[in-house]
């Protein structure tokens, strides 16, 4: 779709995880929203899928677009 950016960062201790961690989707971001509300609809993941340094690890993603009326409102959100 073109709106979302995944990431694998080393993320291994993280105790909350936000959208810029292992696993999350990163925010999109624009200035003419203004200070403090530039980033929007960024995802953080359910859980800290790292695993300890020198640990071989996978990551699973499932993605459902969001799908929209004929007039353009989102009728449903993704994976609701």
């Amino acid at each position: 779709m073109g709106r979302y950016e995944v990431q694998l960062f080393d993320s291994w201790s993280v105790k909350a995880p936000k959208y810029s961690d292992c696993g999350g989707i990163y925010e999109r971001w624009d200035e003419a929203r203004g200070p403090g509300k530039q980033g929007y609809e960024g995802h953080a993941p359910l859980a800290n899928a790292s695993r300890a340094p020198g640990l071989w690890q996978h990551l699973h993603i499932e993605f459902q677009a969001p799908r929209f009326d004929a007039a353009g409102k989102k009728r449903q959100r993704p994976n609701s």
